[in-house]
């Protein structure tokens, strides 16, 4: 996937690169790298996420490391379904790393693209806060690894948190608005 931060070094510093090649090559002859660099990969975005999403703000880091195992991690290949337009709505969503594309049907039923979900970005939230069906479908654009915390799990946050239930009020409010113009 493309690289997700820029790294800069602030003082001299002795850098040695291995290139994709040599890493999987690596990986392939011992299962044990292939595990540890998944485990060093997860833990980074997983530690990405926390320190940038608008979600993870108003939490200590120990409140914020407790709420991260509320969601349960799945990986997902391109073309899977997330969420479907008109079903409801089970839970919110997290992308941890890859891409998923919003859709929804115009008035001929035809779909329409609303925009390309990246690393950090939240769905479903429409459907939890206003209590009725996904207003839009969400589907792997490629191979993506998705966070989800259970609808049950998300009214508890929104009820005991203020900022969280005000992000996302306006997530869902300016999501609407986009969608709006988009479908037309």
């Amino acid at each position: 996937q493309p690289r997700s931060a820029s790294v800069e070094a602030l003082t001299d510093a002795d850098v040695v690169e291995l290139g994709r090649q040599a890493l999987t090559a690596l990986a392939d002859e011992l299962p044990m790298v292939a595990e540890a660099l998944h485990g060093f990969t997860r833990e980074r975005l997983l530690a990405n996420l926390m320190a940038t999403s608008p979600l993870f703000k108003p939490f200590t880091r120990t409140q914020q490391r407790d709420l991260l195992r509320r969601f349960t991690s799945h990986d997902v290949t391109p073309g899977t379904a997330i969420i479907n337009e008109g079903e409801e709505g089970r839970g919110l969503f997290v992308v941890l790393s890859g891409e998923c594309e919003a859709s929804r049907r115009d008035a001929d039923g035809h779909p329409v693209l609303l925009g390309t979900l990246r690393a950090g970005d939240v769905f479903g939230e429409m459907s939890l806060l206003r209590g009725g069906a996904t207003t839009a479908t969400v589907t792997a654009g490629r191979t993506a690894t998705v966070l989800f915390l259970a609808r049950e799990y998300v009214a508890r946050v929104v009820a005991a948190v203020p900022e969280i239930k005000s992000y996302l009020e306006a997530l869902a409010e300016n999501r609407e608005i986009d969608n709006q113009l988009a479908v037309g």
